[in-house]
């Protein structure tokens, strides 16, 4: 979750640039008119475009808190054969869920 200002950005330059940023995700192989030119000028003008200033974060996680000792025992099975670092260290994570709910 975010919780932060909400802002509308009337620039049109800004407002360019968030829409090539969005493009350049959506179609990263460049078929289309770079939002610098003017052609693009009435659409960019009629579309709201609104940036959050993000104040604080938080994040909610499950670690198999919920699950019952047989599903649970699988899935760490699963991730230490896997093996990664990441996985690893979420099985440290799960077990330490379980113990404390």
């Amino acid at each position: 979750m975010i919780d932060g200002e909400a802002v509308v950005i009337e620039d049109r330059e800004e407002k360019a640039m968030m829409f090539e940023a969005l493009m350049q995700k959506l179609q990263p192989e460049g078929k289309y008119l770079s939002f610098e030119k003017s052609v693009y000028d009435k659409v960019i003008k009629a579309t709201a475009v609104i940036k959050i200033i993000p104040k604080e974060t938080r994040a909610k996680f499950k670690f198999g808190q919920h699950l019952n000792e047989k599903r649970l025992e699988m899935i760490i099975k699963y991730l230490k054969e896997r093996g990664e670092a990441v996985d690893i260290e979420t099985v440290s994570l799960m077990r330490e869920m379980k113990n404390n709910s």
